[in-house]
């Protein structure tokens, strides 16, 4: 798990109440570790009972996945007032990320995580 992903959880962990996009956030890094919920409750400090709560809540959603893009050609792209900008990614709750030539992909994998995990 990455450093921000396991940050964004640990401040989770201590919230007394869960909005559902928190939830998701918590069950798919559950999911993604590998390991028990109590080993993954412990590790985080979080109640075996509410991470299953949640998952059942949650209907067995997977964890996040990434969704195909289509590319659209310059002409019909959003001025962003920098004609160094290559690709705009709008995300499924409207947001928009812009990179730039050279971006580094593991780096925008995990700020579309962040983005995604924000206030539904």
């Amino acid at each position: 798990m990455s450093r921000s992903k396991e940050a964004a959880i640990m401040t989770l962990a201590s919230r007394r109440y869960w909005r559902t996009c928190d939830a998701e956030t918590v069950v798919s890094a559950w999911r993604e570790s590998g390991v028990s919920v109590a080993a993954f409750a412990r590790q985080h400090g979080i109640h075996a009972a509410r991470v299953l709560r949640w998952r059942s809540r949650l209907g067995g959603k997977k964890a996040i996945q990434f969704r195909p893009v289509r590319m659209v050609s310059a002409s019909t792209r959003v001025d962003l007032g920098d004609a160094d900008v290559l690709v705009e990614l709008v995300t499924r709750s409207g947001r928009r990320i812009a990179v730039r030539r050279g971006f580094d992909a593991r780096l925008l994998e995990e700020l579309v995580r962040a983005v995604e995990s924000w206030s539904c």
